[in-house]
């Protein structure tokens, strides 16, 4: 589903999915993890805990692709 046709309910839980899913996949006890301290991690929790579901979504999935991770499916709506 295309994220124009999706309702705010399932924007916020995929925006959240990516962020947890970032967390899951990068907190670790090896000193080059940046896990909750990264950046474009924060913003993008910033975005949308202010209801810019799209511009979180869109930085965390570029996020996990620039760091080589699949992404997800998206969750049950």
């Amino acid at each position: 589903m295309p994220a124009s046709a999706q309702s705010s309910r399932q924007l916020e839980a995929r925006c959240q999915q990516l962020i947890d899913f970032f967390d899951y996949y990068t907190n670790s006890r090896r000193e080059n993890s940046d896990g909750h301290r990264n950046h474009t991690r924060i913003g993008a929790e910033i975005d949308c805990d202010r209801g810019k579901y799209r511009d979180g979504i869109a930085a965390m999935e570029k996020l996990l692709r620039d760091k080589k991770y699949e992404l997800p499916a998206a969750g049950p709506g």
